[in-house]
């Protein structure tokens, strides 16, 4: 199945000369977490909530012009300056076990879908994660989903305490290639932290020395390792979560991320007959 089947058409776009002010409303305002840069039609690049978390922390220019004209004139102002210009893409024609193929190799959130170099849609691992539990993808069938989370999830996963501070959790998260941290509290799990919450928090102002529980989301989101595959990978695409923690009587026992979920659906259906090869020309 190609993924034109599942892209989102006419996706938002800007353009590098687009100020990074406008990008974080478009993001905002139609719940993005990437954007293609187009110039003249053409994709040159691409802007994620992650490179404008870096850039502005997520602030728009007018706040830190109260923090000082020094720091304003520092920032970066338009697209061009923050976006990435190489771009991992797939043509129009492609399947989906293609993309799926492209987001684990690459550990990328998006795909943007050209034709002639031309962008006509976006692809995300959520859309992907979708297809698979609705068996949408060639040779997934609704029993291959049955397999429990515990079968696929990371057993004993890096985790945290609440009086964790900011600059730890960041600096756990960096060096451990990781983008999601369960905070614990005897052996129990009391929240959930990602790499976003602690780069908006660091752009609000707040102070590195900060304890966890303060910037944490509380009683967060879990499975437990009896649940079916297919209810986890709904929830996830439901709730745009790219990882649920895995409890067994409150206690934290794996954690099963977007990736987990994939790669059991790749391996479904390349052992069914999908092509993961890539069509050459876009």
């Amino acid at each position: 199945m190609q993924v034109t089947t599942i892209m989102t058409t006419d996706p938002v776009s800007v353009t590098p000369d687009t100020s990074l002010d406008e990008a974080l409303l478009a993001m905002d305002e139609f719940d993005l977490r990437h954007l293609p840069v187009l110039d003249d039609g053409k994709l040159v690049g691409l802007i994620s909530d992650r490179d404008l978390l870096e850039a502005t922390g997520w602030l728009p220019s007018r706040a830190h012009a109260s923090r000082g004209p020094g720091q304003a004139e520092e920032m970066p102002k338009l697209v061009r300056e923050v976006m990435s210009d190489s771009v991992h893409r797939i043509g129009h024609e492609d399947s989906i076990a293609a993309a799926a193929v492209e987001f684990i190799h690459h550990g990328i959130g998006c795909l943007p879908v050209t034709k002639n170099a031309r962008l006509v849609g976006m692809l995300t691992e959520m859309d992907v994660v979708s297809a698979c539990a609705d068996g949408q993808l060639k040779g997934i069938t609704k029993t291959a989903l049955n397999d429990t989370v515990g079968e696929h999830m990371t057993e004993s996963p890096r985790s945290i305490q609440w009086d964790t501070t900011l600059g730890e959790a960041m600096s756990i998260c960096g060096s451990n290639g990781i983008r999601h941290l369960p905070v614990i509290e005897a052996g129990q799990l009391v929240g959930m932290v990602s790499d976003r919450d602690l780069r908006r928090a660091l752009g609000a102002g707040r102070h590195e020395d900060m304890p966890m529980n303060e910037t944490m989301t509380k009683k967060p989101f879990a499975v437990s390792p009896d649940t079916i595959l297919a209810d986890a990978a709904r929830a996830m695409f439901e709730h745009r979560f790219s990882s649920l923690p895995v409890v067994h009587d409150a206690e934290l026992v794996g954690i099963l991320t977007v990736a987990d979920i994939l790669d059991h659906c790749l391996d479904t259906s390349l052992e069914r007959g999908e092509s993961a090869e890539p069509l050459k020309g876009d």
